[in-house]
């Protein structure tokens, strides 16, 4: 065994060069996925959790049924809305949902 620190992969692997990536040739510069250890530096890169940069949201969402009893065509122009309104009053099963960013 020898004295001086190498590095390894996750499984033990020995990295001769850890700056350059195996790519298919001087002109073209595409990176091969043989590149297991890219590969590895890239997953592990992927999940690092920056404080920072983590969504602080909360929310919540309610089912209940929206009801048009008049015309509101000034407010919308979906079709869903006024299929009869004014012999009977539409009614909608909806799925609402909200949510805001906490400050921290």
């Amino acid at each position: 065994m020898s004295d001086r620190n190498t590095l390894t992969t996750a499984n033990g692997t020995p990295v001769a060069d850890n700056q350059n990536s195996l790519t298919t040739g001087d002109r073209r510069p595409f990176v091969l996925m043989q590149d297991f250890h890219l590969m590895e530096k890239l997953a592990h890169f992927n999940r690092e959790r920056i404080p920072e940069r983590v969504v602080h949201a909360n929310g919540a969402a309610a089912f209940g049924t929206f009801t048009v009893t008049r015309d509101i065509t000034c407010y919308s122009k979906a079709k869903v809305f006024f299929r009869n309104w004014q012999a009977n009053s539409s009614s909608l099963t909806i799925l609402y949902r909200w949510w805001r960013k906490r400050v921290s």
